[in-house]
């Protein structure tokens, strides 16, 4: 039955909901978040959300909704991330490691090792299996025969050592989708220069 004049329609077409506007969610989120990886997430929140409330959304309000979902999701994770020190932490290393698939990225992610040299061996220990060899913490847990919750508290500890070590050596650009770019070398002689940094 024809929706009626004074009720507007209700019900979307999610498919094409998404074509026409994931881009532009995308870009919406990055601009909040500041990282790539976290704007997908805000993205994939806002898509889950869309699929759970599709049959009660009115049509001529879609664009609305979902930027105020995707908003709504932006400020979620914030929350989260503010009891939650080890996600903001590991950000450097993380997006660093990642970063590797291109030229520029391989060059930044040399950079990880000298700084990770200047750290204890148990955070490089920890930081190695976690974050550079994809190791889970649970599992890492288990080969060191300690809790979960003492290798989870020892990866924080390192994050927050090695993102502290990166910030006193470089300053850390950003491209447009938030993943590091270039590190620019602050100049100071107890840290070792690496193919990543510019003068």
């Amino acid at each position: 039955m024809a929706a009626s004049p004074d009720r507007p329609a209700v019900g979307v077409d999610v498919g094409d909901a998404w074509s026409r506007f994931k881009d532009r969610l995308h870009a919406f989120a990055l601009r909040r978040v500041g990282s790539a990886a976290e704007a997908d997430d805000v993205v994939q929140d806002v898509l889950v959300r869309l699929l759970q409330h599709r049959d009660g959304i009115e049509t001529d309000r879609l664009a609305a909704w979902l930027f105020t979902t995707a908003r709504n999701a932006v400020t979620d994770r914030r929350r989260k991330s503010d009891r939650d020190p080890a996600a903001a932490e590991s950000a450097v290393v993380a997006d660093v490691a990642a970063a590797a698939s291109n030229e520029a990225g391989r060059e930044l992610s040399a950079c990880v090792q000298p700084l990770l040299a200047m750290l204890s061996a148990d955070d490089r220990t920890v930081l190695e299996q976690v974050e550079l060899a994809g190791q889970s913490q649970a599992e890492l847990a288990g080969t060191l025969n300690v809790p979960a919750s003492t290798l989870k508290s020892r990866v924080q500890r390192a994050r927050r050592r090695l993102r502290e070590q990166f910030e006193r050596c470089c300053e850390i650009e950003l491209d447009g989708r938030g993943a590091p770019h270039q590190l620019t070398s602050r100049g100071s002689p107890e840290y070792p220069r690496c193919d990543g940094c510019r003068e």
